[in-house]
């Protein structure tokens, strides 16, 4: 991590130290390196992308000075968002359903954001925060286009999630392991963690192997742009080149986890190491440990923690100020 000091809380996002997870993992069977991206200032890899999407917006000139940006997506999404906005000097709207905003509203609040509940008949603590019929999420934001020329800041759909982690993640593992190691694995959600790092590790050494992972099971939320990674079929079409930010061509291969073994691998994780992680890390242990009991014994496999749930996240993750005038409600 830098050790002089920083211009702005935006200049500290990225150079994440890595662990060798030495504890859980054998060493007589290979060795797993981890890169702890909750040190990031939000808690989770998603501050880079946040960070890279405002910068390739600006440099692109779609973005002006003060212009007002709407953020939508994942808890973390939403939250690296507004922190780079409150830094940058843009202001924020977040469109949230009503349980959105009842969990990290307050957050939004606290970063100076302005939140639009979409969710039509919701209710927090008994208050109604939808009117009407209720607009979607793309109606409201289509709304907000118009009505204050606002920027729509999607990192899933944006090239700036590749370039994040070609440009950041990937070739600070590089120079931190000195490119030492034999393969990568990580989870697919949008693909831009996976697709960035294998495009970085693969123009450096072309026989570093690159996995895309995904995990059996019922839960809907197990598919690519979810949190959970992607299903059998949906990785399938990773393979086929399906999903726009993975170059199948840097893919060596997709492996299935089952559920299960992802809590026992986030707990002995938490007990061995004292590292608190999110569900897409755990996925990503359970492919390192197939990993070196198969084609990679003996060898150096590095994995992301994508967000660490001991990290210092903003204190206001509830309390939202229904009252406020922040809030708008949609309808």
């Amino acid at each position: 991590m830098e050790e002089r000091v920083q211009r702005s809380i935006v200049d500290v996002i990225g150079a994440t130290p890595m662990v060798e997870l030495s504890r859980t993992f054998d060493p007589n069977g290979g060795r797993v390196l981890a890169k702890l991206e909750g040190f990031n200032p939000c808690g989770s890899k998603r501050d880079r992308v946040a960070r890279q999407l405002l910068l390739d917006a600006r440099r692109e000139g779609i973005l002006g000075p003060h212009q007002t940006v709407i953020g939508t997506g994942s808890e973390g999404a939403v939250l690296a968002m507004a922190m780079c906005c409150a830094r940058m000097g843009h202001p924020f709207i977040a469109v949230l359903e009503g349980w959105e905003a009842e969990c990290f509203g307050g957050s939004i609040q606290a970063f100076g954001g302005e939140l639009v509940i979409v969710e039509g008949g919701a209710s927090i603590d008994g208050e109604a925060v939808c009117a009407g019929d209720g607009a979607t999420s793309a109606e409201v934001i289509e709304c907000m286009q118009r009505e204050r020329g606002a920027f729509h800041a999607d990192p899933m759909e944006s090239s700036a999630n590749f370039r994040a982690h070609r440009l950041g993640t990937g070739q600070e593992i590089l120079r931190q392991t000195r490119g030492e190691f034999y393969a990568f694995c990580s989870a697919v959600a949008s693909g831009g963690t996976l697709g960035g790092c294998a495009a970085a590790f693969k123009e450096y050494r072309d026989d570093i192997l690159c996995y895309a992972v995904g995990s059996k099971g019922p839960s809907p939320e197990s598919s690519v742009g979810s949190e959970s990674g992607a299903t059998g079929a949906e990785g399938a079409a990773i393979l086929a080149g399906e999903v726009p930010l993975i170059d199948p061509e840097r893919i060596d291969g997709y492996i299935e986890v089952e559920e299960e073994e992802v809590d026992r691998e986030l707990g002995a994780l938490a007990r061995r190491e004292g590292i608190l992680a999110d569900r897409p890390s755990g996925i990503g242990l359970v492919a390192a440990r197939r990993l070196l009991a198969g084609p990679c014994h003996g060898e150096t496999v590095v994995v992301i923690l994508s967000e660490g749930r001991s990290s210092a996240r903003p204190c206001f993750s509830s309390g939202v100020d229904l009252g406020s005038s922040s809030i708008r409600r949609a309808g």
